[in-house]
């Protein structure tokens, strides 16, 4: 264009991933009234991300675009990544039913992230539900308007692994520097300090209720949640003095709570024509319990009383 010689850069990147899952299940029935299904296994998952760029600037001509990059006259320094994360887990779960009126579900996972510190790359998970059908009990069997009722409870703990490859370790990123009339290859300390890193928790409550009306006709749904996230993995930032802007700490602590609601009614169902309303309302409360070090989050906004 105009006043230049132009410049070129072309980029490319590829992603592999290679997931293996191993289950086993058994499965039983005695008695008549009891049902008890058994499954433990694990998973391996290595997930691998490299890149590969390339620039350049000054050139004689557009003909070729960016198939040419070795025409320009100042060549511009090649850039390349790798990265490699795995994820193994350890899984079990039990399924019991009796006279199908009475649900019980345990199960617990153990995650190994090679994202995390030596010492708390594993992280254990356990989570239970238990359900009642009402509508299963004797003094239930002879309400026909009620052709649902079913009472749930849950409890769990979830771990997140949303930190990038490496962020533990102490990084060095390469540069260029010209010293008298030659030019070096430089290593220094990347921008972000490594931090000793644990798993983020996530421990969640929920009580449900389901109903239906006349043969699944008008169908509710209510659901209480309390959802109480720890040790957050967030960025904080850092005195210029330590040499680095900004590290990755377990800080912070979130609540969670409200209720769901959803109903269904089928208003229409025939051999032609079916006609379904759908409707869904939530409320949630979200509170922040505490961040780093107790420092507030400063935003733009202000307010004035009266």
């Amino acid at each position: 264009y105009f006043n230049s010689d132009g410049s070129a850069s072309v980029s490319t990147s590829q992603s592999i991933s290679l997931l293996n899952e191993d289950t086993i299940n058994y499965t039983h029935t005695f008695g008549g009234k009891h049902y008890v299904s058994v499954l433990g296994g694990f998973t391996y998952q290595d997930n691998v991300n490299t890149s590969l760029s390339g620039s350049g600037t000054g050139f004689l001509s557009d003909v070729t675009q960016t198939g040419s990059l070795g025409s320009a006259s100042i060549p511009g320094v090649p850039g390349s990544g790798f990265s490699e994360t795995t994820l193994l887990s350890y899984l079990g779960r039990v399924n019991y039913i009796f006279d199908n009126r009475y649900l019980l579900t345990a199960s617990i996972r153990a995650d190994g992230a090679s994202q995390y510190s030596p010492g708390k790359k594993w992280g254990y998970f356990p989570s239970a539900a238990v359900a009642w059908k009402i509508k299963e009990e004797s003094f239930m069997k002879d309400v026909e308007s009620i052709s649902d009722l079913k009472l749930r409870a849950s409890w769990g703990l979830a771990g997140s692994q949303a930190i990038g490859a490496y962020s533990t370790l102490a990084n060095l990123s390469s540069g260029k520097t010209v010293f008298g009339s030659a030019r070096y290859t430089t290593f220094a300390p990347g921008s972000q300090m490594p931090a000793n890193l644990k798993w983020e928790i996530t421990e969640q409550y929920d009580i449900g209720l389901d109903v239906g009306l006349l043969k699944d006709r008008y169908s509710f749904t209510i659901d209480y949640y309390h959802k109480m996230t720890r040790d957050l993995l967030n960025s904080v930032q850092l005195p210029t003095s330590t040499g680095y802007s900004t590290t990755l700490r377990n800080v912070g602590k979130i609540e969670n709570k409200g209720i769901e609601l959803s109903a269904n009614a089928n208003i229409i169902s025939g051999r032609n024509f079916n006609w379904s309303v759908n409707g869904n309302i939530s409320f949630n409360k979200s509170k922040v319990i505490s961040l780093y070090d107790g420092q507030d989050i400063l935003g733009g906004w202000e307010r004035s009383e009266e």
